[in-house]
């Protein structure tokens, strides 16, 4: 008797619960997360309290000591700060055009962005490493070149011509004599800075007036510079990743803590983005209303919220009301800087 048929073999299905899930990179989700959390306490520092810490960290050029030189006028760095570029952009425009007739008003860039730089090997070095403590380090030696340039523009006298239409031709006999001051020797204390906004045109040159029917008049250095040190160390803050035991709090202001022996601001504009609810965008808490709300904190802070909707342009009205506040502080404190 031979063996017993052997059964065929029936093909069944595949389970589905034997399936295993796509595999996931969860140290990338988990980075994100956190590089998420990292930027949100980051920004919901208060603005002000950023500003007066950089403030104490990076001051405003002071008077130089009784055994230095006295400046030959001193000008004003006003820098427009903010996530929203549109905004500060608009900012930047907008007080070129208003303080450009009575004052000198030069736009300093500050140094292109990491990722943005093509040349150079220290851009490049800078370039392939955006996300990491080198690339702040290489970016505050750039930094340094450009506060020698705002300090160097805002205490240097600068000279225009206007047409004697606007100033009247003096004669010899009607200008009264007036005795030059005479120079500061080294070691003796400063006067102090040139006192008008707008100088007025010596004797001399309104005598000259007469006869080439132009005259020379000396104007106020002003510097803008947008995305300056409010802007920049936010950056910093939320794109290097947090390796070690700092909470976020204490490495926004380690951040803030490279520009010292870099010059600050005079006045700094901060632009905050608030949506249609009028809620601020970066942390969800209250702001206290939507795009146009202006908050002037010269007095205490030198500084000037200007609230705006999120990827929104700036009221008008903001507009003037911050040419304006911002004329009359420097007016206010020219000669007393």
């Amino acid at each position: 008797m031979g063996p017993p048929p052997r059964p065929h073999p029936v093909a069944h299905p595949p389970d589905s619960s034997l399936t295993l899930p796509p595999l996931q990179n969860t140290t990338s989700s988990g980075e994100s997360i956190q590089a998420k959390s990292v930027e949100a306490m980051v920004m919901s520092i208060p603005t002000l309290n950023k500003i007066r810490i950089l403030s104490k960290i990076s001051p405003p050029l002071s008077n130089p000591s009784p055994a230095s030189p006295a400046f030959a006028t001193r000008g004003f760095i006003i820098s427009i700060d903010g996530q929203e570029a549109a905004a500060v952009e608009q900012i930047t425009a907008y007080l070129n055009t208003v303080l450009t007739p009575s004052h000198a008003v030069k736009v300093f860039q500050p140094p292109l962005a990491a990722e943005e730089s093509k040349e150079g090997d220290t851009n490049k070095r800078v370039q392939s490493s955006t996300n990491s403590i080198e690339s702040c380090h290489l970016s505050m030696a750039m930094y340094l070149t450009l506060s020698t340039q705002l300090k160097s523009y805002i205490t240097s006298a600068l000279e225009a011509s206007t047409s004697a239409a606007s100033s009247p031709a003096v004669s010899p006999k009607s200008v009264p004599a007036k005795t030059k001051p005479a120079a500061r020797e080294p070691g003796t204390p400063s006067t102090g800075t040139p006192s008008s906004i707008l100088a007025e045109p010596s004797s001399a040159a309104r005598v000259e007036a007469g006869r080439t029917g132009s005259v020379t008049r000396t104007l106020l250095p002003v510097a803008l510079v947008p995305s300056y040190q409010l802007t920049q160390t936010d950056k910093s803050a939320c794109r290097v990743p947090i390796d070690d035991n700092y909470a976020p709090t204490d490495h926004w202001q380690w951040m803030a803590s490279m520009w010292r022996g870099i010059v600050g601001p005079d006045i700094t504009i901060a632009v905050e983005a608030y949506d249609e609810l009028g809620q601020k965008s970066n942390n969800g808490k209250k702001g206290g209303g939507a795009g146009g709300e202006v908050d002037v904190r010269l007095e205490d802070s030198r500084a000037v919220i200007v609230r705006v909707e999120k990827g929104g342009k700036v009221l008008e009205g903001s507009l003037r009301r911050v040419g304006f506040e911002v004329g009359e502080w420097m007016r206010g404190r020219s000669g007393s800087q």
